[in-house]
């Protein structure tokens, strides 16, 4: 059963304005108030509702959203409007507060060294903030805010220097000579520094 076509009548002052508004949202990226505005102007030269969501791949009643939207508030009343998703679980002060903690350093909050890893900075908005936030989530809030990514470097406490650099110079290669000679694959997991 065909629609009901509901009639909009626009001045040519308002089509020109709707052009306007077209050029900003085309120009600003915004694709949806692009095509709103396009379905208004199809709907002002005689397309019912259902034939306008066909062309712009809609429903009818988008379209119909649409005109009652333009008759209520004008062009503007067809711009997207800001999706604010979640809330922030920090204000921007408690952020600039936490950069004040990360930049004092990672041993004035009381930490062993001046490491901040992602753990570390978690655990300092837990007990500042009382806000929990996944470590990986708290590297792309550092990331963000031009902080980098710190790895600890992994030394023993008791490493005899002399003893690692004739382990990685001397017996690696010897070891690695001697699978080759037998036809066998090595692989070792020590670098050198």
């Amino acid at each position: 059963m065909p629609q009901r076509r509901k009639g909009l009548c626009l001045s040519p002052g308002c089509l020109r304005e709707l052009q306007e508004h077209s050029k900003i949202a085309k120009k600003s990226g915004d694709s949806e108030t692009f095509v709103r505005i396009r379905g208004i102007v199809l709907v002002s030269d005689g397309c019912n509702y259902l034939e306008v969501g066909q062309i712009l791949d809609v429903t009818s009643g988008s379209v119909s959203n649409w005109v009652s939207r333009y008759l209520d508030g004008g062009p503007r009343a067809l711009a997207t409007e800001a999706r604010s998703g979640r809330p922030r679980k920090l204000s921007e002060e408690e952020l600039c507060e936490f950069e004040e903690i990360i930049d004092a350093g990672a041993m004035a909050y009381g930490f062993a060294n001046e490491l901040w890893d992602a753990k570390r900075a978690a655990r300092v908005l837990l007990e500042c903030f009382a806000v929990s936030y996944h470590p990986n989530h708290v590297a792309k809030i550092l990331h963000g805010r031009g902080f980098s990514v710190q790895c600890p470097a992994v030394t023993l406490a008791r490493a005899n220097r002399e003893a690692q650099k004739r382990w990685e110079n001397e017996e690696i290669p010897r070891i690695a000579r001697r699978a080759k000679k037998n036809g066998r694959r090595f692989s070792s997991e020590t670098k050198s520094a």
